[in-house]
């Protein structure tokens, strides 16, 4: 049977297995939409990995808000549109790593180090069932980076990774700028803080610190491309409307990681984007109040406002943590313990510090984990920064470094773990510059053998 017939028989099963669910499946019509989108993306996927991955991080940012649609119930554990992509990712990327298992992935020990602290820490969970969903969410993170690093293993591949992670922010970009115009963003009036966008996710945050991603990505276009000058020029449009939309979220956290990838990029190499950057920040504080009234809010010592909020939250969490110090109360379940302490009165229960996320949540051992797991990534992007002599795959692994190393400091002061959209297009990114890395080596080993 050729492979043309396999695959046709595979599409028709697939459609009459899809006929057959649709029946039992009680939704909206755009979230119903939304799941047999996920559904073919994933049929492709199996029968295209490459172009299936891409599909994935091109749609995964749009999912986000179906995140509270249920597609099948059982106990208090609904099934919605993001588990299920999830899911299906975890299969998908396990038949890639089946295919590809005599390669050894850089990473993968410090990734399976801290997995299996977090594994320990399900089995002394006070809420178990959480516990092995954040797992679940987890292990689909590893298994992304892992896919990507399977799969894109040319320049060009990687290129088209970068491009797909970028228009992956359109979708929710124009939602946002709905929002906006609509004046239906979240408003916080405590803080005179009124129409933030945030597109397809659940907070503003959230969806500013995925901007993030799409935007440094654009620059580094802009940095290495030359070719496709129509396109190339297109991405430094959409970068310029991501920026003006990151900066109506009013999201400072992610304003500052943007700040700091810039100023990574241009103090070691590109000192006119640095300059630029600095110049277009002082005239947006002088020259935008919300702004201006944002930024004067992180040293003026105004009572109650959100800094004051989360020293108060970090300290409470802190004096947790006390009597769990090892191991934690179990992975995932830090929104429940804080608000089982402090109660809803006292506002959102995330910890907005992922390092005392992990430490209340796995122990001190997690925590040690995970600082071994981003050291690690960190030492292998500069490292290769330095051991690369060409130029344009130098200024990729620094930009890859920087953006990497602003998430890792900003997570001391919000929730970006959690952010699973941002996860994946992270990780697939490390993971494919990786994969590129390494096979790419692996062929000049061959060819010098050959020679030899």
């Amino acid at each position: 049977m050729s492979s043309k017939e396999t695959q046709l028989k595979i599409f028709l099963i697939a459609n009459l297995l899809l006929i057959l669910a649709i029946n039992f499946i009680q939704m909206e019509a755009l979230s119903l939409l939304s799941l047999i989108l996920v559904y073919y993306i994933f049929i492709f996927a199996f029968i295209n990995q490459k172009i299936g991955l891409l599909l994935i991080i091109l749609f995964r940012p749009s999912l986000d808000i179906f995140a509270n649609e249920s597609v099948i119930s059982f106990t208090e554990t609904p099934i919605n549109v993001t588990s299920a992509i999830g899911f299906l990712s975890i299969l998908l990327a396990l038949f890639i790593i089946f295919k590809n298992k005599a390669e050894k992935s850089p990473l993968s020990k410090t990734w399976l180090l801290f997995l299996g602290i977090s594994l320990v820490s399900l089995f002394i969970s006070f809420d178990k069932i959480i516990s092995l969903k954040e797992i679940v969410r987890l292990l689909s993170i590893f298994l992304i980076y892992l896919s990507s690093f399977y799969l894109i293993k040319k320049k060009k591949d990687f290129v088209l990774l970068v491009k797909t992670i970028i228009f992956s922010a359109i979708i929710p970009g124009l939602l946002s700028a709905y929002q906006y115009f609509t004046h239906t963003g979240l408003s916080v009036p405590m803080e005179n803080i009124y129409n933030r966008i945030y597109g397809t996710f659940a907070h503003p945050n959230l969806f500013a610190y995925y901007l993030v991603i799409p935007i440094t990505l654009a620059i580094l276009i802009f940095l290495i491309g030359k070719k496709e000058k129509i396109i190339n020029i297109s991405i430094l449009g959409l970068s310029v409307l991501f920026i003006i939309l990151l900066g109506l979220t009013f999201t400072r956290g992610a304003w500052l990681a943007f700040v700091l990838i810039t100023l990574i990029i241009g103090a070691i190499q590109y000192r006119a984007l640095l300059i630029s950057v600095v110049i277009i920040f002082l005239m947006s504080y002088v020259l935008i109040p919300p702004i201006h009234s944002r930024i004067n809010d992180l040293h003026e010592a105004k009572k109650g406002n959100s800094i004051e909020w989360r020293q108060n939250l970090w300290r409470d969490a802190l004096g947790y943590i006390k009597d769990e110090p090892i191991l934690g109360y179990g992975v995932g379940t830090a929104n429940k313990l804080i608000l089982e302490k402090r109660g809803e009165r006292m506002g959102s229960s995330d910890p907005h510090n992922d390092y005392l996320k992990i430490t209340l949540e796995s122990g001190l051992l997690g925590l040690f984990s995970y600082l071994i797991l981003a050291t690690v990534t960190m030492l292998h992007l500069i490292k290769n920064y330095f051991k690369t002599k060409q130029v344009k795959m130098k200024t990729v692994n620094l930009v890859v470094f920087a953006l990497f190393s602003s998430l890792i400091i900003m997570s001391f002061a919000d929730n970006i773990i959690r952010n699973t959209a941002l996860q994946w297009s992270l990780w697939s990114l490390i993971g494919g510059l990786m994969g590129v890395t390494y096979f790419k080596n692996t062929e000049n080993k061959v060819e010098k053998n050959i020679d030899n």
